[in-house]
């Protein structure tokens, strides 16, 4: 369940598989209460070093640390930002529903001087002739 459970972390992206297979074999080993060879270290086979091991293995634990927020609390926090919203969209409403003087900037104007630019066409197509013998 470990490397499973590690899934939800970063520390895919930040070490090998064979440091995190290791991390995991050694938690697993704690939790059971087996002794793993100690010298020579027996994640040295694997290419694992201790620091990386000791890191994956707080990363993954921080995982059980956790605790997640209560219903009611996750409910007040979506009331709030939909109260928030709500708040936000009449705000935007009632700035719309008063006349805005435009700009040179403002789209409207912006068609209305591309209409009046005039523009030429150039005919490209060449004609051949073929002289008739």
């Amino acid at each position: 369940n470990y490397m499973n459970d590690s899934l939800r972390t970063d520390i895919f992206l930040r070490f090998t598989p064979e440091t995190i297979a290791c991390a995991c074999i050694d938690l697993a080993a704690r939790t059971l209460q087996i002794a793993l060879p100690k010298n020579p270290p027996w994640y040295i086979i694997f290419g694992a070093k201790y620091d990386e091991i000791h890191f994956i293995m707080i990363a993954i634990l921080r995982l059980y640390n956790h605790r997640p927020k209560s219903l009611d609390d996750l409910e007040k926090i979506v009331n709030t930002l939909r109260e928030k919203r709500e708040d936000e969209r009449k705000k935007l409403r009632t700035d719309t529903s008063q006349p805005v003087e435009l700009g040179n900037d403002s789209p409207s104007q912006q068609q209305i001087a591309q209409n009046s630019i005039v523009s030429s066409v150039v005919d490209t197509t060449m004609v051949v002739v073929q002289q008739q013998q």
